[in-house]
């Protein structure tokens, strides 16, 4: 009877692990990381998690995942259906700043199932294996697959199916250089996702539009100041030839049907009766329409596909290169180090008060222990009279380096600000935690997505839109550190401006930003110079006498104690932005916190960076533009040294291999192109093997010989046609090399003689 209870009552207690057993056998998860197309090491990764519950009942718990740091998100799986949950895994290059040892290409992504009980049910490892991929270019249509051959015109491009739940997050879009809608059936964007996919072109995408047949669903949910174009009907013609002979179509016979409508921008193809192509310009982005479907003849023949989406990708470049570049980003993690402990109160540490603290405990534990207890006569007592000076000792280096710290629980904040257009910005958010107490913590900061270094557990907070971390028990004196990046509006814009009319060119500066500028610098061309101060509200124009570099040590100045020392770490603010080809404006401000958690004091530095192109050029009728005023874009996607470009674009740049680099001039506006010498000067750098130089004829559709420069011999180059070779104020060049090539292509392109229309 004994023995059927006991394993009765054995059945019981194992009846609940069999039913989990059970149970966990029934509810499984798939992933998927970005578009299965591997892990980018200097952008956001997309992990989608599938909860599978094929259980009879109902699931909640949690999906964990650790990369890095850890994130959590809790989950309800109903009965019979997949559930999916998103995580943002931050660029691998963000091992420096958290201050990690190296990942390898293998570093494996944990992901597991936690029942509520706090008990793992499933678990499975991802290898983050490197995407090969340089950016994306998402579809909206209906048959995707027809645009499948964009991927051989444009060197490093995946060409990726795209859903309206693509939209739902900012950081899914940051990939993507081109959105092409076409031909859609269904295109229901919330207000939500075409303002994401409105802010997204600002910062610098190339959203791409069909007309012809559906050109109403394909317009139906977009803002309608995106449009270039503003269609309102079709038309059949049989005028398809471009005019200008940029390119022909073949196999052109037969009507074809056009929208009909309005152009608001610039007309960059035309037929005979219709405009085909129009484009705009929006923020750093650029939107262009198509009167034709992009899917329906004459695109059907592959000549004619190639011709018209080679002409559109050559003409925008600089959109397929302004993908996000990784950064050295160990430079924010020293800036942080030292606005958390630049501030110490060294006077009470200083060496000297260190040796004679020791040099006063060597004297009591050893003469002056010794001769009063030999006084005493009490020998003994020096079992007790040691450890007790030793402790003393300990509690009062204890207190100095407590009173030298702060007690209170602070947020040190870095806030890279970079306006993309008036008021809008991008926000990188470099935020460390010093832990004054050791206890656990939870802080819920007012962004979404937030990445963060070992000890630091990420979870949705509450209200939505807010991220909480979890340190458990941290480090006394630690500092926990999380990155975020945000979209964010401005009071008011940051502008900067030219006059090189005058014998000293002066640059204008307006402030409305809300932000104080306790110092600021402008870059003009490869040179800096400082411009200083400039409060909110306030304007100023500041002659450019002098070229220098930017100084952090005035700025970091203000975060040091009394005493505090010299010594600054190096840092290389160019690493913090492309050099553009006009003005780029970097201001220093001290306060307020863009992102600061609740019931934690902050201490800030902001880094704001506006620029602007060559329209903010005001030139002379007749002008020169010497070496190193005009800054192109670098493209190099079938170059390896070049995915990950260290070096901005206006300094050196180093090659190797055989392959070529595309360089994308945008020049000022308003230059008559038939006058003035347009030369290229190759009088620096260094290449082992001749390199071939060739411009992009818009009006032969093809690249023209330039010329050829041998090893070791400075040569300029002269640019001729350059009606033809200019299009929109952009002139392409191309260099192609075997072998190594090192070069500066901020100091390559002068202009002497020039004149405005």
């Amino acid at each position: 009877m004994r023995k059927v209870l006991f394993f009765l009552l054995l059945a019981l207690l194992a009846a609940p692990v069999f039913a989990r057993a059970v149970s966990a056998e029934e509810l499984d998860f798939t992933y998927r990381l970005n578009f299965n197309t591997g892990f980018h090491y200097d952008r956001w990764n997309v992990l989608s998690v599938t909860v599978q519950n094929r259980q009879g009942q109902d699931w909640q718990g949690t999906v964990a995942v650790e990369y890095n740091g850890a994130y959590e998100a809790e989950i309800f799986a109903a009965a019979g259906l997949d559930t999916t949950v998103l995580f943002f895994l931050p660029p691998g290059s963000l091992q420096d700043y958290f201050q990690q040892p190296y990942l390898s290409s293998s570093s494996p992504i944990r992901i597991k199932l936690i029942n509520s009980g706090g008990s793992t049910v499933k678990a499975k490892t991802a290898v983050a294996v490197p995407a090969e991929t340089g950016y994306y270019i998402g579809v909206f249509s209906s048959r995707p697959e027809h645009f499948g051959r964009l991927a051989n015109l444009a060197d490093g491009a995946v060409v990726v199916p795209l859903e309206n739940s693509h939209l739902e997050h900012e950081l899914c879009l940051e990939s993507f250089a081109v959105i092409i809608i076409s031909d859609l059936e269904t295109l229901r964007l919330k207000r939500e996702q075409s303002g994401r996919l409105a802010a997204w072109v600002e910062r610098g995408g190339l959203l791409v539009i069909g007309g012809g047949r559906g050109w109403q669903k394909n317009i139906a949910d977009l803002p309608d100041g995106l449009l270039p174009f503003k269609p309102d009907g079709t038309a059949l013609s049989g005028g398809l030839q471009p005019v200008g002979g940029d390119f022909s179509f073949s196999d052109s016979g037969g009507d074809y049907l056009f929208s009909t409508g309005t152009v608001r921008g610039g007309v960059l193809l035309a037929a005979a009766e219709h405009p085909l192509l129009v484009g705009g310009r929006h923020g750093r982005g650029t939107v262009l329409y198509s009167t034709l479907n992009l899917e329906d003849p004459p695109f059907h023949n592959a000549h004619n596909f190639e011709a018209f989406w080679g002409y559109l990708l050559y003409a925008n470049l600089e959109h397929l290169a302004a993908a996000p570049r990784a950064s050295a980003q160990w430079y924010f993690s020293e800036i942080i180090r030292f606005l958390a402990f630049g501030n110490i109160n060294v006077g009470l540490l200083s060496p000297g008060k260190v040796l004679l603290g020791l040099l006063l405990y060597i004297f009591l534990i050893g003469p002056v222990n010794y001769f009063v207890l030999k006084r005493l006569q009490r020998w003994e007592w020096a079992w007790f009279t040691i450890p007790a000076l030793a402790l003393l000792f300990t509690a009062a280096t204890y207190f100095v380096a407590a009173v030298s710290r702060t007690s209170e629980l602070t947020n040190y904040q870095v806030n890279v600000i970079e306006i993309y257009h008036e008021h809008k910005a991008v926000v990188q958010s470099y935020t460390a935690v010093f832990v004054p107490r050791r206890k656990d913590l939870l802080l819920t900061y007012p962004l979404q997505h937030l990445a963060a270094g070992p000890g630091v557990t990420v979870t949705a907070g509450a209200p939505p839109g807010t991220t909480t971390l979890k340190l458990a028990n941290p480090p006394l004196w630690s500092l926990r550190r999380a990155y975020g990046k945000s979209g964010a509006e401005l009071a008011g814009a940051l502008r900067a401006a030219v006059d090189l009319t005058r014998k000293q060119p002066e640059v204008l500066l307006v402030n409305h930003t809300g932000f104080d500028l306790i110092d600021s610098y402008v870059r003009l061309g490869v040179n800096w110079y400082g411009t200083g101060e400039l409060k909110s509200g306030a304007q100023k124009s500041v002659p450019l006498t002098q070229a220098g570099y930017v100084d952090l040590s005035g700025v970091l100045q203000r975060y040091a104690a009394k005493g505090a020392g010299q010594y600054y770490p190096h840092f290389g603010l160019e690493e913090l932005f492309d050099y553009s080809a006009g003005l780029t404006l970097l201001g220093f401000s001290d306060s307020p916190a863009f992102f600061a958690p609740e019931g934690a004091a902050s201490v800030v530095l902001n880094i704001l960076i506006a620029s602007t192109d060559t329209a903010v050029f005001n030139l002379a009728p007749a002008f020169d533009l010497p070496e190193g005023w005009l800054i192109p874009k670098v493209i190099a996607r079938n170059d390896a040294a070049a995915k990950e470009p260290f070096h901005p674009s206006g300094q050196d740049r180093y090659f190797s291999g055989t392959g070529h680099v595309d360089l994308v001039y945008n020049l000022p506006p308003g230059i008559d192109y038939s006058r003035g010498a347009f030369k290229l000067n190759f009088g620096g750098g260094y290449h082992e093997n001749s390199i071939v130089i060739t411009a992009y004829n818009h009006a032969a559709g093809a690249w023209t010989a330039v010329g050829e420069v041998h090893p070791r011999a400075p040569q300029v180059l002269h640019l001729s046609n350059l009606p033809d070779l200019v299009r929109e104020d952009r002139l392409l060049i191309r260099i192609a090399y075997n072998g190594e090539l090192t070069f500066a292509p901020g100091r390559l392109l002068s202009i002497e003689g020039g004149g405005l229309k």
